[in-house]
């Protein structure tokens, strides 16, 4: 759910800037991209690693 919400939230933003400035489409497309890119990375680090756990010492 985050993550799709992350893309629609740059892209909303894109298109936003896009209408005020005249740019269509291509902030919309940036924002989506960088959506893209952000709800990844918090993806990624939302998963657990697949690694064992360290033993304490």
């Amino acid at each position: 759910m985050q993550y799709a919400l992350t893309i629609a939230l740059l892209a909303a933003i894109g298109w936003w800037l896009d209408s005020r400035w005249e740019t269509t489409p291509w902030l919309l497309v940036v924002g989506a991209v960088l959506g893209s890119v952000a709800g990844f990375f918090n993806l990624v680090r939302a998963v657990p690693s697949s690694k064992p756990p360290r033993p304490p010492e």
